[in-house]
């Protein structure tokens, strides 16, 4: 049992400006990162739906559909 009034988090304390100065570098630094691969997740997503489409157009055993359909596995095989 967690003592009343105490408060237990996975992050230390900051303790000094320079130390938050720090903490919210890294964290902007982060934020830009996931902001660039959720924007490279939509363009997967949106190719995706978009040869998607296309799969249902084309007839199964042509070599168009055969192409369309690595495309859309390799994009699949991408989000891994």
């Amino acid at each position: 049992t967690i003592p009343r009034g105490v408060c237990y988090s996975q992050y230390p304390e900051i303790t000094s400006s320079a130390q938050r100065h720090d903490y919210k570098r890294e964290f902007d630094s982060d934020l830009r990162t996931y902001k660039q691969l959720c924007a490279e997740i939509d363009d997967i997503n949106d190719e995706l739906n978009k040869l998607s489409r296309e799969l249902d157009m084309l007839n199964e055993g042509t070599s168009k559909y055969q192409a369309v359909a690595e495309e859309f596995n390799r994009l699949k095989d991408l989000k891994r």
